[in-house]
């Protein structure tokens, strides 16, 4: 297994599914970033109170599972330098309003983008929440599990991204089914679930209303709609190695921690401290950026019974 680190400062810069696990992109001082596993990964830290964020950088249309690294600090409150904020801003405006502004208005990386075909899913989580949303067809197991779903059924494939978010669009407005769902939901899914059968049934009875919304239009509303019917299943709910866990009641971006994950759905870790049996869930996301001094710590003590309140 790939070392972390064994000296500082190192920074957490994003974590990606696209090889099909789990990978945090790790970077040491100015050097270049590298991805290492998240599963088995120990993290001894403590947050540096005088550090200089990093940027975490932006994607856009071509490369968004491989972010460049930015030399600069982020803006107050944001994750993001300005410039990267605003290409940031801008890609995402692009993407999800594409369907309102038609193809003409796309520069030639973006058309190139929504020229692929895409296709719309309704996810489940563990709370209980479903969403709809929608994926090239090249990257939806990839957007997926970086969502951190624990099932999900693909309900139609079309033609391009411009389709894909009309039918988006029109799942949400009549049969009002959300197009997010936020991480408080998704921990507490994780550490207080629901059912696979009872999430099944759920996601099964929404997608067959939404099946039924897509045979109803008569190709005006949406075009180049193909219905689909196939499941989704999370590594962890494939593999079934997902522990029983509680949420961490400390934040990771601040004082001294000890990590060693065991497991990951979207962002959320699993993990475990040394001399514990017990195991947490945190969104791994608090560290992006944050500067972090790697060894000997003296991290706060927790209990289960600390994590439940």
């Amino acid at each position: 297994m790939k070392e972390l680190p064994s000296d500082g400062p190192l920074t957490i810069l994003g974590l990606t599914w696209s090889t099909g696990e789990p990978m945090v992109r790790l970077r040491r001082g100015d050097e270049p970033s590298s991805l290492f596993p998240v599963v088995g990964m120990n993290l001894t830290y403590r947050v540096d109170p005088d550090g200089v964020r990093r940027c975490i950088g932006h994607t856009g249309a071509k490369k968004r599972d491989e972010p460049i690294d930015c030399p600069n600090t982020p803006e107050a409150g944001s994750k993001t330098c300005t410039s990267c904020s605003v290409k940031n801003a801008l890609f995402a405006g692009s993407l999800h309003h594409s369907h309102l502004r038609g193809e003409g208005s796309a520069d030639p990386e973006m058309a190139a983008h929504l020229a692929q075909p895409n296709r719309v899913y309704l996810a489940a989580f563990r709370d209980g929440s479903v969403k709809v949303g929608t994926s090239t067809t090249k990257r939806a197991d990839t957007r997926l599990a970086e969502q951190g779903a624990w099932m999900a059924r693909f309900v139609a494939d079309t033609e391009n991204g411009i389709a894909v978010r009309q039918l988006e669009d029109l799942i949400t407005s009549r049969l009002g089914l959300t197009q997010s769902v936020t991480i408080t939901r998704k921990l507490t899914g994780l550490a207080q679930p629901r059912t696979d059968d009872w999430l099944n049934g759920v996601l099964l009875r929404h997608a067959e209303q939404v099946r039924e919304l897509i045979r109803s239009l008569d190709g005006t509303d949406v075009s180049s709609v193909t219905p689909a019917d196939a499941a989704w299943s999370n590594p962890a709910l494939i593999a079934g190695d997902w522990p029983t866990v509680h949420r961490y009641p400390h934040r990771l971006s601040a004082g001294s921690h000890e990590v060693c994950a065991r497991s990951a759905v979207g962002s959320a870790i699993a993990f475990t401290r040394p001399g514990s049996t017990d195991t947490f869930v945190a969104d791994v996301r608090q560290l992006f950026g944050v500067p972090l001094l790697i060894g000997e710590a003296a991290p706060e003590p927790v209990t289960v019974q600390d994590s439940l309140f």
